[in-house]
């Protein structure tokens, strides 16, 4: 997935974004993030970055888990757009998706005209979550179910033969934004990624 962080922040960065806010993410896409922002000379502002260790804030309650999620959330998202000033966000998690659009909504921010939203995964479910559906890296789960199912008939089968590459769909999320209120109007065509996974 670390290209998928290089894909997307290649992606704001051609609309000018270079303000973006990030969660924690594994050291790959890290490095791979960072990388990107070396390579392009864009420095980062620590209060971009939004601590965040995957499958907190679980709980059966689906409405506790979604409030302690966004009263978590809330200073950094604060501290990120209204302090330092953010101009996009990547998402890496439906759960904070959500509790990120919340406290947009509680901060009278609208994506896409105050940020431009990408995300590192299709989540169909929530597509049109907020006012707008979110650009995303699509992934090709059916080919891929064909080739993990082809697999398990192979016997000289490697793991590592398995790749998964997305196509980034944008959608109304990064089509306006901060700098950009005309908005761009036209679709993107489908850009593939060097992604494995």
């Amino acid at each position: 997935f670390a290209e998928n962080m290089r894909e997307l922040s290649r992606f704001l960065q051609s609309r000018g974004r270079k303000r973006t806010v990030i969660f924690q993410m594994s050291n790959r896409e890290t490095l791979a993030y960072f990388d990107e922002l070396e390579r392009n000379h864009i420095s980062f502002d620590w209060r971009w970055f939004v601590p965040y260790e995957y499958n907190s804030f679980i709980y059966p309650d689906k409405a506790r888990q979604r409030r302690e999620m966004r009263q978590y959330l809330l200073p950094f998202v604060k501290r990120a757009i209204l302090e330092a000033g953010a101009d996009s966000v990547i998402f890496n998690n439906l759960d904070v998706m959500v509790a990120f659009y919340d406290i947009c909504r509680e901060l009278e921010l609208t994506i896409p005209e105050d940020l431009t939203a990408v995300a590192v995964e299709d989540y169909s479910r929530l597509q049109n979550y907020g006012d707008c559906a979110v650009s995303a890296l699509q992934y090709p789960w059916s080919e891929l179910g064909r080739k993990m199912v082809g697999c398990f008939l192979d016997p000289y089968f490697h793991p590592e033969s398995i790749v998964c590459r997305p196509v980034f769909t944008e959608r109304e999320s990064s089509r306006r934004g901060a700098g950009n209120p005309a908005g761009i109007g036209v679709d993107i065509p489908a850009v593939s990624n060097n992604g494995v996974l």
